[in-house]
């Protein structure tokens, strides 16, 4: 069964998703500096993965993801440093059309929508290994960590609603 968490692995990436046979990594860079940064602050890491050093926290792929307007300054720098990394880009979703007094406008969205993601580049397999059981149980506990912290955030937001509607019943009750 395929597993995704946020924010873990040896080197913290920030999406790693795991099934039996292969391991996946994604950093998010969302400008050029931040990607180029991404090779000097992480050399060790990027040196690893390059070169086919198989350690238990080495990903069979690597991705980058980036919006639109970096995709081909991340290919070209992947292209120039790594190779075998792959490129992923975020499509920002197209603000609809809003007809207003007779002219046709975009409606105001957030910024930051997006509506699908494209293969800039193919990644190329860094080695043939299935993932560790290191690289399992360190995924399925951050995991675990990220649902408990889900299960809170609703239990918190339900116990919310329902002062918010025992307010609301009080203010009938009282007006009626």
């Amino acid at each position: 069964m395929p597993l995704v968490a946020t924010e873990t692995g040896y080197w913290n990436g920030d999406v790693i998703g795991i099934d039996s046979n292969k391991s996946i990594e994604i950093e998010i860079k969302t400008n050029k500096q931040d990607l180029k940064r991404d090779f000097i602050t992480k050399q060790n890491k990027h040196y690893i993965y390059q070169h086919g050093e198989q350690t238990r926290y080495t990903p069979n792929f690597f991705y980058f993801l980036v919006p639109k307007e970096l995709e081909m300054d991340a290919v070209k720098l992947c292209l120039e440093e790594a190779p075998q990394y792959g490129v992923l880009v975020a499509n920002k979703k197209e603000k609809p059309l809003q007809k207003s007094k007779g002219k046709k406008r975009r409606k105001r969205t957030s910024e930051n929508t997006y509506e699908g993601i494209s293969l800039a580049k193919k990644p190329v397999r860094l080695h043939l290994n299935e993932p560790s059981d290191d690289l399992k149980d360190m995924v399925l506990k951050r995991l675990s960590s990220e649902l408990c912290r889900a299960y809170l955030a609703y239990e918190k937001l339900y116990d919310q609603r329902k002062k918010d509607d025992r307010k609301e019943d009080d203010k009938e009750d009282s007006s009626g």
